[in-house]
């Protein structure tokens, strides 16, 4: 949630259509396993929402697409260069200009 906030996407999301979690449970056999998000070793939100993978994606684009992003679909990324400095433009094959920003490994 801190990624959608810091990309000015939180608003974007309607938090009623989807389930609020504060934590998980996983079974495996007769071991479970349950996990509390407030129990951790960061800052940031305890809490999140278990959300429909699609239908969260497609508020995200409609917000991005309203602010007047252009979404290409059924696109594949063929090559990263992780050593280019971040927040350079990059031109792909259909003269499209992208602008990305790298992470140190490890940061997300």
């Amino acid at each position: 949630m801190v990624f959608l906030e810091e990309a000015g996407l939180l608003d974007a999301i309607d938090p009623d259509l989807f389930q609020f979690k504060q934590g998980a449970v996983f079974k495996r056999a007769r071991k479970k396993s349950i996990i509390d998000f407030s129990v951790k070793f960061s800052p940031g939100p305890a809490t999140t929402w278990q959300v429909t993978r699609d239908d969260f994606d497609n508020l995200l684009i409609k917000d991005v697409q309203s602010r007047g992003a252009h979404v290409k679909f059924n696109a594949m990324v063929i090559d990263v260069k992780l050593d280019a400095p971040p927040g350079v433009t990059y031109q792909i094959n259909e003269g499209i200009k992208i602008k990305a920003q790298t992470f140190p490994v490890g940061y997300i």
